[in-house]
């Protein structure tokens, strides 16, 4: 095994989050797609013509999606550092490497027009509503496959 293989695998331990850790980000993953469908399907244009249990439901999505990403900013936040301050270090040829930096990046885009979508004038919301719901649908993917790596010497894909 070359001496960077070795280097990142000792330092593969420290790079992973606790179990405890994945799963509440993983549900908070899953709250942020099933709270997002809900608003998306529910447009503010259509409140005229919703039901008080639809407007109900919306506003309750956009209390719940709103508090998850207040709970996802406290816990990434916590959690990233130390990953990143690690990972650095690693050589940038890397494929999970990179995949990192695209979640990272995609996740940055997602809380811009988050952003945009609760205080950005009427003209920008419509382009960023669907820009925030394509990101939102193309990042966890890009994490569960950032969540995965090759596992030493087999060749085979294991999750962290």
């Amino acid at each position: 095994m070359s001496s960077k293989l070795s280097a990142r695998a000792a330092h593969a331990p420290k790079l992973a989050w606790k179990r405890i850790t994945r799963w509440i980000m993983v549900g908070q993953v899953l709250g942020f797609l099933v709270t997002g469908i809900v608003l998306a399907y529910s447009p503010v244009t259509d409140l005229e013509s919703s039901s008080e249990l639809q407007m109900q439901i919306r506003r309750y999505a956009t209390v719940a999606h709103g508090s998850l990403a207040w709970a996802f900013c406290v816990l990434f936040g916590h959690t990233l550092w130390h990953h990143f301050a690690m990972a650095w270090k690693w050589p940038t040829k890397a494929w999970i490497w990179y995949l990192g930096l695209s979640s990272l990046s995609v996740l940055i885009a997602l809380a811009v027009t988050g952003l945009i979508l609760l205080y950005g004038g009427l003209e920008i919301r419509a382009a960023s509503q669907r820009l925030h719901l394509w990101l939102g649908l193309v990042w966890p993917l890009l994490l569960a496959v950032h969540g995965i790596r090759l596992k030493s010497g087999r060749g085979t894909i294991r999750p962290h």
